[in-house]
């Protein structure tokens, strides 16, 4: 039996002992208390995940996870190594890349498995490759979303013209033929010039 589960139990029998003697705010407050208990072991036990670099091994089930998700996934050999994966079991449930130019990088493939999404796995891997862009000693972090603005601008990304696009980000496969020219653009500081 898990810990959550045990902990589960001991909050399911401590209601249920002590619920006859509790005045009416004080059920009402400890029921509170119980759903609150009851839904975050739930939570826990559905997010248990671990996020780790891609390696050749993932190649096949990255390109699929990747294909369902309907992101470009034709050129993901040349940068395995700037691939981050959460992992539930074995199986893909989120990923990551972060294309390295120096002092320029290119945020790539963020996606999470529709059966995982609202729980903040977006949110993780977007941080995780945040800083590992910064750990690379990137400046300028760009991204190409169609669906995602909102998302992204939440980390601090703003849109920006194509024409103010650094070279090294232009001849990247994902801006010359992956993405669509109406896709939005961003870039983030991640340090200052």
């Amino acid at each position: 039996m898990s810990s959550n589960s045990i902990f589960l139990l001991i909050n399911i029998v401590f209601y249920f002992n002590h619920e006859q003697h509790l005045s009416v705010n004080e059920t009402a407050f400890h029921k509170i208390k119980f759903v609150k208990s009851l839904l975050r072991v739930i939570t826990m036990s559905k997010i248990s995940h671990e996020i780790v670099r891609a390696n050749k091994e993932n190649i096949p089930k990255l390109k699929e996870f990747l294909k369902s998700l309907d992101l470009v996934f034709e050129d993901i050999e040349e940068h395995i190594e700037n691939f981050l994966i959460i992992k539930k079991n074995s199986s893909i449930i989120g990923c990551s890349a972060v294309e390295n130019y120096e002092k320029v990088g290119l945020l790539r493939s963020v996606g999470v498995d529709p059966n995982y999404q609202g729980q903040g796995l977006g949110k993780l891997i977007t941080n995780h490759s945040i800083g590992f862009a910064k750990d690379l000693g990137i400046k300028e972090l760009y991204l190409l979303t169609d669906t995602a603005k909102d998302f992204f601008k939440k980390f601090g990304f703003e849109v920006v013209s194509r024409e103010t696009v650094d070279n090294q980000i232009k001849q990247t496969y994902e801006y010359r033929k992956g993405c669509p020219e109406t896709s939005n653009i961003m870039k983030k500081m991640l340090q200052k010039r």
